[in-house]
């Protein structure tokens, strides 16, 4: 099946999806979570026949409004599951550059890049409301639910005022998906400020990045990226899901094959260039972090300082296309349109607090 979604979260989506069909939302499953700020299409499994005529009804019901969630059927298959997802393949359209922005770009060709595996803001809340995923998480865990519901309420997750048993609600009324992905959201908390720690003690350059609510410390120079690989490959992490948790590692450091595939003119700001990249992650890794790394050191070095890695992604991982705006945020041609900053000239950067990666197509 594939879902088609615009102003709807993946959670809020299946649960639109399981309320309508009358399913428990552990019938639909899938591989990985699509931001709602954008027109986004993923493959999901629902683990009962559902006639075409149902299919029509919940399209017709649910594409009333400007927030819609449309349903296509596609075949049969095994069940789309977390995990299974190998990466994503990203076409992103920087815009508002100057002629020597621009040529910059097109001087990159298949080169390998390394990053700082931060998790992105997104982890931690959703648009438009504060980033309090990760402390809601943490009073999960400490069981403290009063607590936990204040912040449920305050992240935009539920329109409900009050509950009169929170501990209930949590344990019996919320998706055990959902509890996990918060659980998840404070040992990404607890990942990045490690990782942090490991950039400041190891790396002479840095640069602290708040503005988009959460704290980051990045490399000025890209190179020194990879003096994080004295400290080893990787961090440790506890994951949760709805068994329980265990031990798992994520990558200090992550690496991709960048190519500039053209440059133009801006048709949406004159005098302005455009430079179309395109490059490919492992699943689980954010391209915002990528770009605003890689922004960061532009306006520090001025240059691209592109570095050599032994680790390649398969070629064969492809998966989605993205189109990048800073002003406006629609679709075009299929393609999703997502706010990225604009390149200030001669001036100290800060990237706004709108940077984001709406989703996949």
């Amino acid at each position: 099946m594939s879902s088609s979604k615009k102003g709807y979260s993946t959670f809020e989506a299946i649960e639109r999806m399981s309320s309508f069909f009358a399913l428990s939302s552990s019938q639909i499953t899938y591989c990985g979570l699509k931001d709602e700020e954008g027109i986004t299409t993923q493959e999901v499994s629902i683990k009962v026949h559902i006639p075409d005529e149902a299919l029509e009804r919940f399209n017709a019901t649910m594409y009333a409004s400007s927030a819609y969630i449309e349903l296509t059927y596609i075949g049969q298959s095994n069940s789309q599951e977390i995990g299974k997802l190998l990466g994503n393949a990203f076409t992103v359209t920087l815009r508002n550059l100057s002629g020597a922005d621009a040529e910059a770009f097109s001087e990159i060709h298949k080169r390998d890049y390394a990053f700082l595996n931060y998790y992105d803001y997104q982890r931690f809340g959703i648009p438009g409301y504060p980033q309090v995923t990760h402390l809601l998480g943490k009073a999960l865990l400490d069981q403290d639910y009063q607590r936990a519901f204040k912040l449920y309420r305050l992240s935009g997750n539920t329109k409900i005022d009050s509950v009169k048993d929170p501990e209930k609600f949590f344990t019996s009324d919320v998706d055990a998906r959902k509890l996990s992905f918060f659980k998840n959201a404070y040992s990404s908390s607890i990942w990045n400020n490690e990782l942090m720690y490991l950039v400041q003690r190891s790396v002479p350059n840095t640069v602290i990045d708040d503005s988009t609510g959460i704290t980051y410390r990045f490399c000025k120079n890209l190179k020194d990226v990879l003096l994080l690989l004295r400290q080893g490959d990787n961090l440790p992490y506890l994951k949760y899901d709805v068994q329980g948790s265990h031990q798992s590692e994520r990558s200090l450091i992550t690496h991709t094959r960048v190519e500039c595939l053209n440059t133009s003119d801006d048709e949406r700001h004159a005098n302005c260039k455009n430079a179309t990249v395109t490059f490919i992650l492992p699943s689980g890794c954010y391209a915002t972090t990528f770009i605003r790394q890689l922004c960061t050191c532009l306006m520090h070095q001025g240059t691209y300082p592109f570095v050599c890695c032994t680790r390649k992604l398969p070629d064969e991982l492809t998966n989605c296309n993205l189109s990048c705006s800073f002003h406006s945020i629609q679709a075009i041609n299929g393609s999703i349109i997502a706010i990225v900053p604009s390149w200030i000239k001669g001036k100290c950067f800060r990237l706004p607090e709108s940077l984001l990666v709406l989703g996949f197509v």
